[in-house]
């Protein structure tokens, strides 16, 4: 096991058992709906997994018991590779801020009332999401990161700490992985090491604290009984042996591009309908100014 400071809490339903510091919670779809229903008065949308996302701020009540004897709780997406995460949340870190990350790849919240009860807090009508609207649709508001808890954090002055640097998400739709932009220098490659992650890019070796791979198919290799290392590039995971520069050469397959964003538009569909998808995207460029807005006003030293 890795990262043995840190616990991890899955609940699944799957035959797969506790180890280590990641311990495994049996409860059926049925159950965990029925749980977090238990909390709200109304109707709750939770007809699929993807929509978890949108409920996941309100984890540290609805999962409490879980929780009592942590100081920070958190929840991560499925599709990331960590590092060591306590090189980078530090006590001096985790002393200092309420919230670590933005993004819903990954987030941590101090846990304390304040925190725990963020996602109830009314920010007013549209274009602002509001628990009772987001968790009695269907549609995924992106609750957890800048749909909406983003503008709570800003507006409750909560000190978040996030860094960009610290982590690597390939742009959706290119081929090979580039960082910031399409330049030379942006483009990189995912190194696993004994526990430490480290992105491959420029010809330097940058220790980061994780690894995001949104949509992204590989071939992976067969597993051995004993991993050291791993190297991830475009469509290929390996295992104990180093990256090369041929690597850097590689990409996803020839339509990768054409299918990530079919595939993307009929997902968006499938969740919110032909009209919800109109509706979102006019409501996600109104929440834009909004947020806009937020920042100014939160940066503005006057304020």
């Amino acid at each position: 096991m890795r990262n043995e400071t840190i616990d991890f809490l899955l609940f699944t339903d799957d035959s797969i058992s506790s180890e280590g510091n990641i311990r495994v919670e049996h409860m059926s779809w049925e159950g965990f709906v029925k749980h977090i229903q238990s909390f709200f008065s109304f109707t709750i949308a939770l007809k699929s997994p993807y929509k978890i996302c949108d409920f996941r701020p309100a984890f540290g009540e609805l999962f409490s018991d879980y929780i009592k004897d942590y100081d920070f709780w958190g929840y991560a997406d499925i599709d990331l590779l960590f590092g060591d995460l306590r090189t980078f949340l530090t006590d001096e870190v985790l002393n200092c801020h309420d919230r670590c990350f933005f993004n819903g790849h990954i987030s941590l919240y101090r846990n304390c009332d304040k925190m725990n009860r963020l996602w109830r807090y009314q920010e007013g009508g549209y274009p602002a999401v509001n628990y009772q609207e987001c968790y009695s649709s269907p549609r995924a508001f992106y609750f957890d990161e800048f749909g909406a808890m983003y503008a709570k954090c800003l507006i409750n002055d909560v000190k978040v700490y996030d860094d960009l640097e610290l982590r690597r998400d390939p742009i959706i739709g290119l081929r090979k992985f580039f960082w910031k932009d399409q330049a030379p220098s942006s483009q990189f490659l995912v190194c696993w090491e004994e526990g430490k992650l480290y992105a491959i890019q420029d010809k330097k070796k940058i220790e980061i604290i994780y690894a995001h791979f949104f949509r992204r198919r590989f071939t992976i290799a067969p597993k051995p009984e004993t991993v050291h290392s791993i190297v991830i590039a475009p469509g290929e995971v390996r295992y104990n042996t180093e990256a090369k520069a041929q690597d850097m050469e590689k990409t996803e397959s020839r339509y990768y591009r054409q299918i990530y964003f079919w595939n993307a538009l009929k997902g968006t569909i499938k969740h919110n309908g032909i009209m919800g998808t109109i509706e979102k995207r006019r409501r996600d460029r109104d929440y834009w100014g909004y947020r806009r807005k937020l920042e100014y006003e939160h940066s503005d030293p006057q304020k």
